[in-house]
């Protein structure tokens, strides 16, 4: 079968999409807006659960839990990017994808993957962030260049015609010592690829680092990308001070949205990780929180967790996106009560597209797989309405 015109895919996803706003309009007609999954507050509820080592393999969990439930509760959006054929008058879209990777030392990349790649290609993004987590390493011994051919086949190559803009996990390039020589091969990996700012549109701040720590700005956006592959790497060679540079900058000050982007997360979201994150300590805690009150940033995206939540933090108003997984190892969230009988379940995967207009975030939407559509929508009302820990709870973001 000959591939699809550029004109064709556009024109297939806005069949998909017209078809998706009438399955749900007729869904919303028949059976209102019901909360699928029931899901309370979610205050305190699993946050006492087992917690899992770093770097152990993403299918070595305990049983996990059941797919979430879609919603009908609406259609897409007007104005959503994927029901329109002309660009580039339409929003700036940014797309997330993290954790990709299988179990120490594979060289393959499940089918999900796969179907997101494709699915981003015909989305055809200004920018796609990939927050880390690429390869199944932080293991002496694998074969590295092996695991990189095999993503590079698999995500790099397929998506090179984009932006690609990409952090370091632990399992790509733990900055622990005993994993020197996979982060040199992560280095010269990228180093050997174009960076982000080869493209039109993307000017670079501060490429020093790349590509571990940097900057970039593309129209009203700034990106801040950190180098976290432990839960103690904002105290390394300086991060703390670099963001506030980074933050107090004439590219900040000029570029009204600002996104920070790291693979570990700020807060916890998920169980088996609510010890694994950046703000543990209750020092750094507050000169961080107290960083972004002074200089705030309109998104900060994490992976690391494999477990989707767009939210705030309670306590600080920061807004917070937490990633699903493409790869192994999809967990369930902190406060949610669900199960996940099948962790092989494509639906456990997901992707998220970021929709930015001049001077603010417009969408901030996942789609999950098998289709990674826009009808495959993760609704919100099949997440909890709040998670995290009792200390430092994330409320669902359109509850705020």
């Amino acid at each position: 079968m000959p591939e699809m015109t550029g004109t064709q895919r556009k024109k297939s996803w806005l069949a998909a999409a017209v078809l998706g706003f009438l399955l749900a309009g007729m869904l919303a007609f028949g059976q209102g807006s019901p909360d699928l999954l029931g899901a309370g507050d979610g205050t305190g509820d699993g946050v006492e659960s087992t917690t899992t080592p770093i770097g152990q393999d993403a299918e070595e969990l305990e049983e996990a839990d059941r797919p979430l439930a879609p919603s009908a509760e609406s259609p897409l959006p007007e104005g959503s990017g994927w029901q329109g054929e002309v660009r580039p008058e339409g929003p700036l879209r940014i797309a997330v994808i993290s954790d990709l990777n299988e179990r120490y030392g594979d060289q393959f990349h499940r089918e999900t993957v796969h179907a997101a790649v494709g699915s981003l290609n015909d989305l055809s993004p200004d920018l796609v962030i990939i927050l880390g987590d690429m390869v199944a390493g932080q293991r002496v011994g694998l074969d590295y260049l092996g695991m990189w051919a095999a993503f590079h086949a698999a995500v790099t190559e397929p998506l090179s015609r984009f932006p690609l803009a990409v952090l370091p996990g632990n399992h790509d390039a733990s900055s622990y010592s005993r994993y020197a020589q996979e982060r040199q091969i992560y280095r010269d990996q990228w180093l050997s690829r174009p960076v982000p700012w080869d493209h039109p549109g993307i000017e670079v701040v501060d490429g020093q680092a790349y590509p571990f720590r940097y900057s970039f700005t593309l129209g009203p956006v700034l990106i801040l990308a950190l180098d976290t592959t432990h839960r103690n790497s904002l105290d390394d060679d300086g991060q703390i001070e670099w963001l506030e540079e980074q933050l107090t900058s004439e590219a900040a000050g000029l570029h009204p949205v600002r996104i920070l982007a790291a693979h570990l997360p700020l807060y916890p979201f998920a169980q088996g990780r609510h010890e694994d994150y950046l703000l543990a300590d209750p020092d750094l805690r507050r000169r961080i929180e107290a960083l972004l009150a002074d200089h705030p940033v309109s998104l900060v995206i994490s992976g690391h967790h494999h477990a989707y939540f767009p939210g705030v933090a309670v306590d600080t108003g920061i807004r917070m996106l937490g990633m699903g997984c493409l790869g192994g190892g999809p967990r369930v969230l902190l406060g949610d009560d669900r199960q996940i009988a099948d962790t092989d379940d494509p639906t456990e995967r997901s992707f998220t597209l970021i929709e930015v207009a001049q001077d603010r975030i417009l969408t901030v939407e996942a789609y999950r797989g098998p289709g990674f559509g826009p009808t495959d929508r993760v609704w919100r009302s099949s997440l909890p309405e709040r998670v995290g820990l009792e200390t430092m709870l994330i409320q669902r973001d359109d509850l705020r």
